[in-house]
């Protein structure tokens, strides 16, 4: 009974808000200093039935900072999409249609990511506009999309006015990407085109980074920086991770990302797999890209033993997996870093030289590309003088420039020892370079 009456009071909300969104206010005046927040509220990127909304119905939004590149910062561009898990079920996806990560509405869109993202813009990340920290990617202009859709950017489903919710992801990206092309048309002829985003972003970038180079850069250089985007199918490591597929599937059917008009409609995938929804996983999807990227992905990744296989945090971190309690859990996680590296391995672009990755041992997700300097820490363990910077940017740097440098790639992970002993499971647990 108390579901039914949460259900009910989630919808009535919905009913109120998606039908006369308040959050209306555009931002023309771009600047070089700081991020500026874009709403995008034009008519004609929220009429029905191809609307770009949050799943509550408010209008996306997304954040600019121009870059110092040529032709006024328009000759290269760096596109991140935010993250922060999915949305599942109906009943889920309307809780997080009444928080920030299903609204506009909520928080303070402008002023608190403001907060959040201006301090990247002069730290040591690869969003950092110092061109001595950040050589390959300081003078490209910068955007950061606020993630509101819960799946991962690559949904469109038809309005269901029964149940409230905006499945829109994926035209959330469209709608970015013709907003900036109103912006500036030079932006259509950018020369460098970066596609980057964390965690569930990350994973936007393997359902968008193809659709995006044929559709809105066909002659430009575009590349992908997936980060810690690269979630298998872990269906075959432990009952938990059967579960955690299964309910990605769910996701995938719910927001409509391998339905006609979805990100994934005519990939290669969806026809060569007997169920095509499995194909919003990076390690199948990654098998029929055919753009660039370098995939940067932990093997021990915290959110995916966590959440997707149900070993303990305190595995990785505390240290807490010694025998007899912890045998299973670290057979589990080398099934997991096996399911990484065998995929990776394999994919086209990756054998060509075209894509590269760097895999690493630390129990985190994510943070070794976002929090600053800690790129210039983590290294190859088979070659430590092969930093991630130092490999993202001659990776990049050889591209941009019609090479292919076949960039060592790193191997995270292994057995050395006692196949039981937690450091050598996780072998960079106390590695400085992982923090």
């Amino acid at each position: 009974m108390k579901l039914q009456v949460l259900s009910l009071a989630i919808w009535l909300h919905l009913m109120a808000h998606t039908s006369t969104p308040t959050l209306t206010a555009r931002t023309h005046t771009l600047a070089r200093e700081k991020f500026v927040a874009r709403v995008l509220s034009k008519a004609s990127l929220r009429a029905e039935p191809n609307a770009a909304k949050c799943l509550d119905g408010s209008p996306a939004v997304y954040y600019i900072k121009l870059g110092t590149a040529g032709a006024g910062g328009t000759d290269k561009l760096m596109v991140h999409f935010g993250g922060g898990s999915w949305c599942i079920g109906k009943l889920n996806c309307s809780h997080r249609a009444i928080q920030e990560l299903g609204s506009s509405l909520y928080g303070d869109y402008v002023g608190g990511m403001q907060a959040y993202l201006n301090p990247y813009i002069k730290s040591d990340t690869y969003f950092s506009d110092s061109q001595v920290e950040n050589p390959e990617f300081y003078s490209h202009t910068k955007v950061f999309v606020r993630y509101c859709d819960g799946g991962s950017f690559a949904g469109h489903k038809p309005f269901d006015p029964n149940f409230p919710l905006y499945f829109r992801g994926k035209l959330i990206v469209d709608a970015v990407f013709e907003d900036l092309f109103e912006l500036d048309e030079r932006f259509k002829e950018a020369k460098d085109v970066v596609i980057t985003g964390g965690s569930a972003g990350g994973m936007a970038v393997f359902l968008n980074i193809d659709r995006i180079k044929k559709r809105y850069f066909p002659d430009s250089f575009v590349m992908g920086i997936p980060n810690a985007g690269y979630f298998p199918g872990t269906q075959l490591i432990n009952a938990q991770g059967i579960h955690w597929s299964h309910e990605m599937l769910t996701m995938a059917e719910l927001h409509g990302i391998t339905h006609p008009g979805g990100s994934l409609e005519g990939s290669k995938c969806l026809s060569n797999k007997a169920v095509p929804a499995w194909c919003i996983f990076p390690s199948l999807i990654v098998q029929y890209i055919e753009t660039p990227m370098f995939i940067v992905n932990s093997v021990f990744d915290s959110y995916v033993s966590q959440y997707a296989l149900g070993i303990p945090i305190a595995c990785g971190v505390a240290g807490a997996c010694y025998p007899p309690s912890g045998v299973h859990a670290i057979h589990q996680m080398h099934a997991l870093r096996q399911n990484i590296l065998s995929s990776l391995a394999i994919a086209p672009t990756v054998v060509s030289g075209r894509s590269a990755y760097f895999t690493h041992a630390c129990p985190t997700h994510g943070e070794q590309l976002n929090s600053p300097g800690r790129w210039k820490k983590l290294q190859n363990p088979a070659d430590r003088q092969w930093t991630l910077y130092k490999t993202l940017n001659l990776w990049h740097r050889s591209l941009v420039a019609g090479k292919i440098t076949m960039v060592p790639n790193s191997i995270g992970g292994g057995l050395w020892g006692n196949k039981y002993d937690i450091h050598a499971i996780w072998p960079n647990y106390r590695d400085e370079s992982c923090y």
